[in-house]
C-alpha cells in the first residue's frame, strides 16, 4: 500500500510542476491549471483544454522543429504580447497588414506591407532605430559598425566594432558602467553588468522604469513569467508573484479591482458578485447584469440602466429606479412584448388569449380575433358585421341599433322642394317665404295665409280702398276713351282726298 500512496504523491507531485517548460521536450502543449477540464497536464493539442482552447504552434525556421506555446484562453486575439511572451520568438503581424494581419509568424516576409522584421512586423521602408529596435526587443547596431550596422539585432556580438550589448550596440571594448549596464536591462554589480537572473532567480525581471530586477513584469492569459507554478504577478503588490485565484482572499492578492471569486466557469476574479461588492462613488456602485461581475454606475438615467440590466433599460423617475417599460409604451421590451397596465413597468407577452389579455390590463381581459383585447364587447368592426348592413353595435346598450341617415341623406330622399321633419318623422313640403309668395300673387296684391290665395293688398300705393280703386279705374276708363276718339279725328283730318 505504501508504494501506491508514494506514487500518487509522485504523480501529484509531477502535475503539480507541469508547465511548458515540461511538456516542450514532450512536444506537447501546456493546458494551464486554470482549465475546467485537462487542467495542468501536457496535451498534443488544445481541444480538450476547455476555456483554453486557443493555440499557436510554429516552426523554427530553416529547421523542422516545433515551437511549443501553452494553451491560450479561448477567444484570446493574436498581439505582440501574445506571440512573444512566452519565449517563442515569433513575431505579430499587424492587423493593417494585406496579409497574414493579426497573426503570429516565425518572421515578416508574408506579413505584406510591413514586411520590416521586429517582435510587431514594422512598415516597409521602416529605417532602424535605437526606438523601433527597442520596440522590438532588440538592439540597434549604429551605422559607423563595419558589420550589421544600421540593423536590429537580438544581441551585439555580429556588430563589428561595436560589440559591447546596449540598447545601442557600443564601441569594442568600452568599460562597464552603470549607465550601459542599465541600458542593457542589466545591473552594475561588481563593476560589470549582470543580468537579473544571474544575481536573484527570485527576481529575474528587469523592470526598465525603475531600473531594477523584479519577479515578474505582469501575467498575459493567465502565464507569469518570472514566477513558479501557477503563480501569477500581482497588480495590487505590482510586479510581485502570488498563488493564483481561488478564493477571495487569493483574488484580493492579485488586483484589488477584482477582489471576488467567481467558481463558474472554470473560476476567475471578478469585480462582484453583487451589489456590496462595489465600493466605487462612495459604494453607491452596483453589479452589472448585462456585464457580469462589473461594476457600474447606479441607475439615474435610461443610460445608466441599461449598463446595469438589459432587462430593465427604463429610468422611472417616480419610484427612482430602472424598470422594463413606461406606460403603455413597449420600448424595452423586447421582440413582440408589451408593456403592462395591469403589472406596472413589466413586459409581458402580447395578448392572444383571454389570460394574456388579463395580464396586459385588468380592464381588458377578453380575447376577440383578430388580435384585440376588450372589455368583452366586440370589437367595433366586428359588430358590424354581427348586426348586419345598416346597422351598429353600440358597446354602451350593448345591442344593434339602425344608422341614421344625415340630414343631407333625409334632404336627398324626400325630393325636390321637401325636407324631413324629424319630429313628424316624414317629408314636407318646403313654404315659400312672404317675399316669395307677394311675387306670386303681383303687384297690388298680396298672399293671405289663412284664406290660402292671393288678396288685394289694401296698403299698396295703387290703391288706398275699395271706392279709390274703383274710381281711379273709371278715371282711367274715361281718360282712355278720349284719347282714343282724340286720335281717330286726328286721323281723319290727315287723309289726302285725291
Amino acid at each position: 500500500m505504501m508504494w501506491k500512496f508514494l506514487l500518487a504523491v509522485t504523480i501529484a507531485g509531477v502535475a503539480a510542476e507541469n508547465s511548458q517548460s515540461t511538456c516542450t521536450p514532450k512536444q506537447q502543449k501546456f493546458c494551464p491549471a486554470g482549465a475546467s477540464n485537462l487542467g495542468n497536464t501536457c496535451q498534443n493539442d488544445c481541444t480538450g483544454c476547455t476555456g483554453f482552447t486557443g493555440q499557436i504552434q510554429s516552426f523554427v525556421p530553416g529547421s523542422n522543429h516545433r515551437r511549443f506555446v501553452p494553451c491560450l484562453k479561448t477567444g484570446t486575439p493574436p498581439s505582440q504580447k501574445v506571440c512573444s511572451y512566452f519565449g517563442a520568438l515569433l513575431v505579430f503581424c499587424p492587423a493593417s497588414a494585406s496579409a497574414q494581419q493579426s497573426t503570429c509568424q516565425n518572421h515578416c516576409s508574408g506579413c505584406t506591407g510591413f514586411t520590416v522584421d521586429g517582435n510587431t512586423c514594422q512598415a516597409d521602408g521602416t529605417p532602424p532605430s535605437q526606438t523601433t529596435c527597442r520596440n522590438n526587443e532588440q538592439v540597434f547596431c549604429p551605422a559607423s559598425a563595419s558589420a550589421q550596422q544600421s540593423t536590429c539585432q537580438d544581441h551585439c556580438r555580429g556588430c563589428t566594432g561595436f560589440t559591447v550589448d546596449g540598447n545601442t550596440c557600443q564601441t569594442t571594448d568600452t568599460p562597464p558602467s552603470q549607465t550601459m549596464c542599465h541600458n542593457n536591462e542589466q545591473k552594475f554589480v561588481g563593476n560589470k553588468c549582470q543580468s537579473c537572473a544571474a544575481i536573484d532567480p527570485a527576481k529575474s525581471k528587469w523592470l526598465q522604469s525603475s531600473t531594477s530586477c523584479v519577479a515578474c513584469l505582469g501575467t498575459v492569459q493567465g502565464y507569469a513569467a518570472g514566477c513558479t507554478g501557477t503563480d501569477v504577478c500581482s497588480l495590487k503588490t505590482p510586479n510581485t508573484c502570488v498563488v493564483v485565484g481561488s478564493s477571495d482572499g487569493t483574488c484580493a492578492a492579485i488586483d484589488a479591482a477584482k477582489p471576488k471569486w467567481l467558481a463558474s466557469g472554470g473560476g476567475s476574479c471578478v469585480a462582484c458578485l453583487v451589489n456590496d461588492d462595489c465600493a466605487g462613488n462612495s459604494g453607491t456602485d452596483v453589479c452589472s447584469l448585462k456585464t457580469p461581475n462589473t461594476c457600474v454606475v447606479v441607475g439615474s438615467s435610461d443610460a445608466t440602466c441599461a449598463a446595469i440590466d438589459a432587462a430593465k433599460p427604463k429610468w422611472l423617475q417616480s419610484s427612482t429606479s430602472c424598470v422594463a417599460c413606461l406606460g403603455s409604451d413597449a420600448a424595452g421590451c423586447s421582440g413582440t412584448d408589451v408593456c403592462s397596465l395591469k403589472t406596472p413597468n413589466t413586459c409581458v407577452v402580447v395578448g392572444s388569449s383571454d389570460g394574456t389579455c388579463a395580464a396586459i390590463d385588468a380592464a381588458k381581459p377578453k380575447f376577440t380575433n383578430p388580435k384585440y383585447c376588450g372589455d368583452g364587447s366586440p370589437p367595433i368592426t366586428d359588430g358590424a358585421k354581427m348586426c348586419g348592413a345598416g346597422t351598429t353595435y353600440d358597446k354602451t346598450k350593448k345591442k344593434c341599433e339602425t344608422i341614421l341617415p344625415t340630414d343631407i341623406e333625409l334632404a336627398k330622399m324626400c325630393g325636390a322642394g321637401t325636407t324631413y321633419d324629424k319630429a313628424k318623422n316624414k317629408c314636407e313640403t318646403i313654404l315659400p317665404t312672404d317675399i316669395e309668395l307677394a311675387k306670386m300673387c303681383g303687384d297690388g296684391s298680396t298672399y293671405d295665409k289663412a284664406k290660402k290665395k292671393c288678396i288685394t293688398d289694401p296698403t299698396s300705393r295703387c290703391t288706398t280702398n275699395a271706392a279709390s280703386a274703383k274710381e281711379s279705374a273709371g278715371s282711367r276708363t274715361a281718360t282712355l276713351t278720349t284719347s282714343v276718339i282724340t286720335a281717330t279725328m286726328l286721323v281723319l283730318v290727315v287723309i289726302p282726298l285725291y
